[in-house]
């Protein structure tokens, strides 16, 4: 693994994030997948046309509750929030200063389709642009951990190949404007990092309880 700035995106993500977390939505994405393909085309009610049309919807209705159940599982703050237009409402979670959201997308690395609240708490990443051109800047940028909200999004999907359906989950950080990301990055590739940080932090333990105590100098001619 490429060495990380301690003031990075990612390193922060982690530190922040319980791993928990991200092992649940792991291990449950096949199933809620199986799932909303299992209610949509066995539902007598629908023709082949509507299943498909339904499919997207169950998928991202399932992983919206599966958000919710992995931040509670894992002592994380979240909340159900309307969308401006009053059409629908999607989970946020809570971090310390981070905020995570699930969008549901076609492909890997796809933008979120633009949406008036989405624009809104992506604007609380407008410092983020600034980090782009940091040596061009004349005064020092806040710590990404001081700043007040992040914000993070989990992109999920399933991409069709010759093994079949296959899903996809990432995290990435949106721009300000939503039209690049600033770190993206899969589950599985999170996980291991995840993996070296705690084999990182067993090293240090054991060098530290390694390490000789120094002795107490308890003095000459003192009185006891």
């Amino acid at each position: 693994m490429e060495s990380e700035k301690p003031d990075s995106l990612q390193l922060h993500f982690r530190r922040s994030v319980p791993v928990a977390f991200i092992d649940r939505l792991i291990r449950r994405q096949e199933w809620i997948y199986q799932e909303a393909h299992q209610q949509c085309f066995s539902n007598p009610l629908y023709g082949e046309p509507e299943a498909k049309w339904m499919l997207g919807y169950t998928e991202r209705a399932l992983f919206k509750s599966e958000l919710r159940k992995a931040a509670i599982d894992s002592g994380l703050p979240c909340e159900d929030v309307g969308h401006n237009a009053n059409n629908c409402n999607y989970v946020r979670v809570s971090a310390g200063n981070i905020r995570i959201t699930a969008h549901r997308v076609p492909t890997p690395g796809s933008f979120v389709p633009e949406a008036e609240s989405r624009k809104q708490d992506a604007s609380v990443n407008q410092f983020l642009d600034e980090y782009i051109d940091e040596g061009l800047l004349r005064v020092p940028l806040p710590k990404i951990q001081h700043a007040k909200e992040i914000v993070f999004y989990i992109l999920h999907g399933s991409i069709i190949n010759l093994d079949g359906k296959k899903p996809f989950l990432e995290v990435a950080t949106p721009d300000s404007e939503l039209s690049t990301y600033r770190w993206n990055s899969s589950f599985l590739d999170l996980r291991q990092a995840y993996m070296a940080d705690a084999r990182k932090d067993a090293t240090k333990e054991v060098e530290d309880k390694a390490k000789p105590k120094p002795k107490k100098d308890r003095g000459e001619g003192t009185n006891e």
